[in-house]
């Protein structure tokens, strides 16, 4: 299977709790991780970085060989960064947040579900979803790339939502 990103194998690991993960060396031994294993290490490298101040955009350093706890490392600030995101958007009364592609699927599964408006792992499917639910007088805030194609769904919004022209003389 073609991985886009590390935040894609996350959904792997509820559904594959007990299949192996990794395997790793340890000198002349060999050992394997399950993705529940994987999980359980990762949340507890996650909790300890938070018990330590450390928060999103703070810069770690990790030196360590190559191993289950490494994986584990990576995984917990990947996801970590999801979840500082999501805690954000509730902080900032954000009403609904859509998420587009693998990329964006941990913080979609971090968001509560009253701030998840739509999912999709393109952007082609999840412009019907934001023209659904945008109402006039909502303000809008789109956030990616040109990778990310969300020029589309600005384009349909822009149409759906256009300004009546102003006659002269009027304010």
């Amino acid at each position: 299977m073609t991985r886009n990103s590390l935040l894609s194998v996350f959904a792997d690991f509820e559904r594959f709790a007990s299949g192996r993960a990794i395997v790793y060396s340890r000198g002349y031994r060999h050992s394997s991780w399950t993705y529940e294993t994987l999980a359980a290490r990762a949340a507890l490298f996650a909790n300890a970085l938070r018990s330590r101040g450390i928060r999103s955009n703070d810069r770690i350093l990790l030196w360590a060989a190559n191993s289950g706890e490494w994986v584990a490392a990576v995984v917990a600030d990947t996801r970590a960064l999801a979840e500082d995101a999501a805690e954000a958007v509730v902080a900032d009364s954000v009403d609904l947040v859509f998420c587009c592609g693998p990329l964006m699927r941990a913080l979609w599964d971090a968001l509560p579900s009253a701030c998840q408006g739509g999912y999709a792992e393109t952007s082609a499917a999840l412009e019907p979803q934001v023209l659904a639910a945008i109402q006039p007088g909502d303000s809008v805030m789109v956030k990616g790339s040109l990778g990310s194609r969300m020029g589309p769904i600005v384009k349909a919004l822009a149409s759906s939502y256009r300004r009546a022209p102003v006659a002269s003389g009027q304010t």
